[in-house]
């Protein structure tokens, strides 16, 4: 297809996948970069095939650790082509949820700085990636700050789609953990709270919203309790055996 048509962009991607699974990582990288270049008229275009070779790298180096040494290319190749006032910014948080998997703490935080000032639409989804970073470089009383501004005001109800919400966590359930955002929240959460309120072992603890169990993880307490809507996230928690009890059901 390549061959016929240089520019047939899925095609382009297909490759991307291939080449990466079967570690000819220079290859790829090359690949990426001829064309991002050819996608120079297209800033839409650019964005997706950067923020797909950026998703597609990660992945694969998760399933192949040989090729985690690429990643950090990759991110420096793609970093070039983000914060395009003309994007919509989905590329944008995808090269920071990159950065911090690769522990560029700095740069994931200058990068959501960046998409906070660019792209307003998606404030929520940066000032959370924020937080998680400022939790890594001990900034703590910042990322509560960031994390608060993540959250939307509370309407007085709840609103209508618990059925998608536990469809997405689902699907995420899985992979959840491979995050480092959210492994670096479990551990630091757990230790403010040892810092705010003391050692948790002879207390009774509530983890709301416990999801995986990466907090519950992180601390010691006599009775923990952990609630969450999603029983695919509990199901996940429960492998941990650190809880005394599990219950799915909606905080709200």
């Amino acid at each position: 297809i390549l061959k016929e048509t240089p520019d047939h962009w899925p095609a382009v991607k297909y490759r991307w996948f291939v080449l990466w699974a079967t570690g000819q990582a220079e290859a790829a990288l090359a690949s990426g970069q001829d064309a991002f270049a050819r996608a120079a008229d297209s800033v839409k275009t650019q964005e997706d095939l950067a923020t797909d070779f950026l998703r597609t790298t990660v992945q694969k180096a998760k399933e192949n650790p040989v090729l985690i040494s690429h990643v950090n290319r990759a991110i420096d190749l793609v970093s070039g082509f983000a914060g395009h006032p003309r994007m919509s910014g989905i590329l944008q948080f995808t090269l920071q949820h990159a950065q911090s998997a690769m522990f560029r703490d700095a740069e994931a935080l200058k990068t959501g700085m960046d998409g906070l000032a660019l792209y307003p639409k998606y404030s929520n989804t940066f000032h959370h990636n924020n937080s998680a970073t400022l939790f890594r470089l001990g900034r703590l009383e910042d990322s509560v700050a960031s994390f608060g501004r993540s959250l939307a005001p509370f309407k007085g109800r709840a609103k209508p789609g618990r059925t998608k919400v536990v469809r997405q966590y689902r699907e995420m359930a899985g992979t959840y953990d491979d995050n480092a955002l959210h492994q670096s929240y479990g551990r630091m959460t757990g230790q403010l709270i040892v810092k705010t309120v003391g050692v948790t072992a002879a207390k009774c603890v509530l983890d709301a919203g416990c999801g995986t169990g990466g907090l519950g993880a992180n601390i010691r307490a006599a009775h923990l309790v952990g609630i969450d809507l999603s029983p695919d996230m509990l199901a996940k928690a429960r492998e941990r055996n650190v809880y005394r009890e599990l219950v799915e059901g909606d905080l709200v």
